[in-house]
């Protein structure tokens, strides 16, 4: 049903979002060349030589849309994710869209429309996204669109998730129990989780009850029994989450490395060993602290005086230090500092 209720609001964004990509256009076109703010060039193009090359773009928007995960299930998505991936979405889109204007050789095409139509369309995808976000969050408040899930493992971690859940209750789950073989069947976790059977119940309940996801939250000890819950859920086609023992001891956001098939997961995050981020920061430094300089070129020449003048020996004092890979590197300041 949940999967039903997902294509369904995925055709419907779809809509919205072709909705609302044409409609930017035609502000944008309005606000160009008929409201009078902007002046007006001689030979402009007609509203179908402008609006043909839109209707082309649209099906690439919704191919990206789609790649930065616009159309993913955004339950557990914070605003900020939302935002930011309607954002990336429509800056790509505007990219490509330019790329094609000067594939096809449309030199006569308005950049001031261009500029509007990418400001617009963002700022629509923004807010269609924020007002499904909040309806969403009303109907499962109220019942509706709810995902039901269990818990393989009655350990802190179900605790730790039911805390969360009972804070969260937008998100739309209910938990149907926790299946568990150290915890007698009938009691509570100390969250109120009900147990509900053991491991070995996994199978027939999957079979008789309607269920969602299977959360395995299972003590580290117990990992033994990874595999045959893993094959259960995968036999009834049932989407499956761990939430890692280890959980405490790892980043917000791990990444996942993999050598020669075997997966690695590597807990620092370090952005700068991405080639092209580590050049953008580079280029980044060199730019502004350039500009820095000039702009604080008078307080320095100041302050170089001032030394020179109120005390003897030289301005500049040097010193080594160790930075980057443990390479050491000479490091100038005023003699003052």
């Amino acid at each position: 049903m949940i999967k039903e209720n997902q294509k369904v609001l995925n055709k419907i964004l779809v809509l919205l979002d072709i909705v609302s990509l044409v409609a930017a256009f035609v502000i944008s076109w309005y606000l160009r060349m008929r409201s009078g703010f902007i002046p007006l060039e001689v030979g402009y193009l007609s509203f179908r030589e402008y609006l043909l090359p839109i209707l082309m773009i649209i099906p690439i928007y919704l191919v990206i849309y789609n790649y930065v995960g616009l159309y993913d299930p955004f339950r557990l998505k914070s605003m900020y994710d939302e935002i930011y991936g309607a954002v990336k979405g429509n800056v790509y889109g505007i990219i490509v869209f330019t790329v094609v204007l000067f594939i096809g050789k449309e030199i006569h095409y308005s950049r001031i429309l261009l500029l509007l139509f990418g400001i617009i369309s963002t700022l629509f995808a923004c807010c269609e996204r924020a007002i499904a976000r909040g309806a969403l969050r009303k109907i499962r408040r109220s019942g509706y669109n709810q995902k039901h899930i269990i818990f393989v493992g009655g350990s802190y971690l179900a605790d730790e998730f039911m805390e969360r859940l009972r804070s969260n209750k937008h998100w739309g789950y209910v938990v149907m129990g926790a299946l568990d073989d150290n915890l007698p069947v009938n009691s509570k976790t100390p969250e109120s989780v009900d147990i509900i059977g053991s491991l070995a119940d996994l199978e027939p309940f999957l079979e008789q009850h309607n269920v969602d996801e299977v959360f395995i939250t299972l003590d580290l000890k117990e990992y033994f029994k990874l595999k045959p819950v893993i094959r259960i859920c995968e036999k009834f086609g049932v989407r499956t989450q761990i939430i890692p023992g280890y959980y405490k001891y790892i980043p917000a956001r791990p990444y996942v490395e993999e050598l020669d098939g075997l997966p690695v997961i590597n807990i620092r995050y370090v952005p700068l060993d991405n080639i092209l981020n580590k050049t953008i920061k580079r280029g980044f430094d060199i730019l502004m602290s350039s500009i820095g300089i000039i702009l604080t070129s008078p307080i320095l020449i100041f302050t170089a005086l001032m030394i020179k003048i109120t005390s003897p020996g030289p301005i500049i004092f040097k010193q080594e230090r160790v930075g980057l890979n443990r390479k050491s590197f000479t490091m100038y300041k005023f003699r003052s500092m």
